[in-house]
């Protein structure tokens, strides 16, 4: 009975094993529909399935839950000392996919640490690099929402002065026209100069972590 059991437990990994490589929805439906039967697998098989599950999730841009997914696994997969799935380095697939997750969900700083760490073990992965360098200048150009606010407050401003200045101002009130000239010219400067002067600070952060990272990055290579 034992046997029977376990070649009934074994055929839930190889009917997960059919499907396609990239129907990402269908294992995600099958990991659900069979859960249960899943858990009873040894831990290898359950820890591969897991794995797929995790990968499909995110490629289907369920970060959130991937994140968790990975948080989950990489701890076992250490513990276990599980390093390859099917030729996948799974511990730097689960933190790079990690990192990108973080990225795709705009918490740009933990993504690039993760980037760095993973730049760390293997130098002469490129899309590590690759993926640093596109998600830092990517930072860059992220204002944060008080400036945001900030700049289109002041284009809102400039509007209504213009208006003013053009229907009350100027027919009724042209001493002062000189004041609300000049009360323009600063809700222009406020409407972009705060967002360049950020963006300018942040790229070159950006530059600087860049060239940091090559220059480890050739170090490491060159003494392998």
């Amino acid at each position: 009975m034992k046997g029977i059991q376990k070649t009934y437990q074994r055929s839930t990994y190889f009917d997960f094993l059919k499907i396609e490589t990239t129907s990402w929805r269908e294992k995600v439906r099958f990991f659900e529909r069979r859960y249960e039967d899943i858990i009873d697998l040894d831990y290898k098989d359950q820890l591969e399935i897991w794995y797929d599950y995790g990968v499909a999730c995110h490629e289907l841009g369920e970060y959130h839950k991937f994140i968790n997914i990975a948080d989950e696994l990489i701890p076992s997969v250490i513990k276990n000392n599980i390093t390859h799935i099917r030729d996948v380095n799974v511990y730097n697939s689960l933190l790079y996919k990690k990192a990108c997750s973080h990225i795709n969900l705009e918490q740009i700083d933990k993504g690039l640490y993760i980037l760095s760490e993973l730049i760390k073990i293997d130098a002469n992965e490129l899309i590590y690099i690759k993926t640093f360098i596109q998600a830092s200048v990517q930072k860059a150009f992220l204002v944060p929402e008080p400036l945001k606010k900030l700049c289109v407050a002041s284009v809102i401003i400039f509007i209504l002065i213009s208006i003013s200045e053009l229907l009350i101002v100027s027919p009724f009130f042209e001493n002062w026209s000189g004041v609300l000239d000049q009360a323009k010219i600063v809700a222009l400067i406020f409407s972009f100069v705060p967002a360049i002067i950020y963006f300018s600070v942040e790229y070159f952060k950006a530059q600087r972590s860049i060239r940091k990272l090559l220059k480890y990055a050739r170090t490491k290579q060159k003494q392998q």
